[in-house]
């Protein structure tokens, strides 16, 4: 059985489940971009392969650079711009979109949706090549979710919180 990388239904995310767990409409990342899927209309084999093309894609992926972003921002600054002036125009890209967990998680999920198109855009005017985006919305924040309710939003949190608000790079060999 082949796990999936992410799959959504409705408004909540699941992560890592088995395909025999998958409910009428999926929407599975394979092959670097979101597709749904009706299982009961698609042979699962179909699904397995997609999925086991997406891993293998994966294991040939590198972090090459982190682009950042403001409180509540989808806007590329001047400085985050620079650094992606210098990726090698013969590679292609992967975009993963992250965000804080100050705020719904929804709304945190389209924002990293709105980061990593956006740097997908500034990309694309460079003339460079992406593959895909992915969103993870306060997946890497979870360390810091236990002081959710607990402590009041402040400069000094959203300021502690900057390494959340970002877009991971990755190049394809």
């Amino acid at each position: 059985m082949i796990a999936l990388d992410y799959w959504y239904v409705g408004d909540y995310q699941y992560k890592d489940h088995a395909i025999a767990y998958v409910p009428a409409l999926v929407h599975v990342l394979a092959e670097g971009r979101y597709r749904t899927l009706n299982p009961q209309q698609e042979k699962e084999e179909e699904v397995v392969s997609l999925v086991r093309k997406e891993e293998k894609k994966k294991e040939k992926r590198e972090k090459v650079l982190e682009v950042y972003f403001g409180f509540d921002s989808y806007r590329l600054s001047q400085k985050e711009k620079e650094k992606l002036l210098k990726l090698d125009r013969e590679k292609t890209y992967f975009l993963v979109g992250h965000a804080d967990w100050i705020g719904k998680e929804g709304y945190n999920l389209r924002l990293s949706q709105r980061r990593a198109k956006s740097v997908e855009k500034y990309l694309n005017s460079l003339n460079l090549k992406v593959e895909g985006i992915s969103s993870k919305g306060e997946e890497e924040c979870r360390i810091k979710k236990e002081l959710e309710g607990k402590v009041r939003v402040s400069g000094k949190l959203i300021k502690e919180l900057q390494p959340c608000r970002k877009v991971e790079v990755f190049s394809s060999f």
